[in-house]
């Protein structure tokens, strides 16, 4: 495979066409998967009383043997023109991709210096010419400019951040702080870069679920997903199966409870497996909870949210290989009904990754490239969701 190759998959009338984009290096690369570990490619996704979920078309990402995306964070980011920004666990570095998969510019290197990091983590925001990554390792925000990949600052947070929106000028950062029983961080942009910048960054709103409070293992769902909507913010953390909708400085205003149609949820029998750190079993808690990994505003107003139902192959005691299925669903404008569960396929072999832009759900998936040689290649898949096939449940 020559990893300069670079193409783009589009559905017509539902049929796949390859288009190659670079005549020197073209060897016929291409989303098809072979072997019993991988599942065809769906193109539209279904279910009673679900959203529709249909394929737009897809973008390969351009890799080459020495920028290659290994282990992609759980989340990755779709700026507003287009632009891909993909986390890489493995190498400690973040892959910034145009619109049609070429790889532009790869920003930071493994370390603790400026510009560096160590266990790169899944926030990544656009905002205006700046461009937010998180590191896990040092606690540590870092600043670039979008423009030219030069790094521009730092700040230190506590807690776990693990999202992140900007709304009439403030930056939110979701972030699990259950010592404080608190979960978000609320700055103003022109802040960011004052000079007190060595100050940490502190949880100063919403209330963590008390599930979280009383039972000391369910920390390991620790994503606090936030979307900005007029008037204030809507959040949910992992494993619960409530939303919030709160004003900008953390004052209650509504919440929803999501029904489960599909999803696992958060079932009752499974609480005792969070209960007793000395008997807890990662492999059975993993697989018996749904996992809120992203809620995002839509241009009318709606949410659309994903949960991802978990699937842990260990090796031993350790995590080989974490999979899963995700499962999209709707809320409702003015926060009073919800449409649930549509499940999604990938088709590669690890956990899929989702994001949403431009009123778009995007899927980063890592496939075996059908090549001949061995190796995977980063896949980007474009999909429409359509509600006329909803059925409107209330959440109370």
């Amino acid at each position: 495979m020559q990893r300069g190759a670079k193409f783009v998959i589009t559905v017509h009338a539902g049929r796949i066409a390859l288009v190659c984009f670079m005549a020197s290096g073209c060897s016929g690369r291409s989303e098809r998967q072979t072997g019993p570990s991988h599942s065809p490619l769906v193109s539209v996704f279904s279910a009673p009383g679900g959203p529709t979920v249909a394929l737009v078309d897809s973008v390969v990402l351009e890799e080459s043997d020495s920028a290659y995306i290994g282990r992609p964070g759980h989340v990755f980011h779709v700026a507003a023109d287009g632009r891909y920004f993909v986390s890489d666990e493995l190498s400690d570095r973040l892959f910034q991709f145009a619109p049609d998969g070429e790889l532009e510019r790869i920003i930071g290197r493994p370390g603790q210096g400026p510009g560096e990091f160590r266990k790169i983590g899944p926030v990544v925001t656009t905002i205006d010419s700046l461009l937010l990554v998180q590191s896990y390792g040092t606690r540590r925000l870092s600043v670039f400019d979008r423009r030219s990949g030069r790094f521009l600052f730092s700040r230190t947070y506590s807690g776990h951040l693990t999202s992140a929106v900007v709304r009439a000028g403030i930056l939110y950062l979701g972030n699990l702080n259950v010592g404080a029983l608190l979960g978000a961080v609320a700055l103003p942009l022109d802040r960011l870069a004052a000079s007190d910048s060595a100050d940490v960054l502190q949880s100063t709103m919403l209330m963590i679920p008390a599930d979280y409070r009383e039972l000391p293992e369910l920390t390991m769902f620790d994503i606090v997903s936030i979307a900005a909507v007029p008037g204030g913010l809507v959040y949910g953390v992992s494993a619960a199966s409530t939303l919030w909708w709160v004003s900008a400085t953390g004052i209650g205003r509504d919440s929803i409870d999501l029904p489960v149609r599909r999803r696992r949820g958060f079932p009752d029998g499974s609480r005792h497996l969070f209960a007793n750190r000395q008997t807890f079993d990662f492999k059975k808690a993993i697989e018996s909870v749904s996992d809120l990994s992203g809620i995002w505003a839509m241009s009318d107003g709606r949410l659309i949210l994903w949960h991802n139902d978990g699937i842990a192959e260990m090796r031993g005691s350790r995590l080989a290989r974490l999979s899963g299925t995700p499962f999209v669903s709707l809320v409702s404008a003015d926060f009073q009904r919800a449409c649930v569960d549509t499940p999604m396929q990938t088709s590669g072999n690890s956990r899929p990754r989702l994001a949403f832009a431009r009123d778009t759900l995007y899927v980063l998936d890592q496939v075996v490239s059908d090549s001949g040689e061995s190796g995977v290649q980063a896949v980007v898949r474009r999909y429409s969701v359509d509600d006329t096939t909803c059925e409107w449940v209330g959440g109370r």
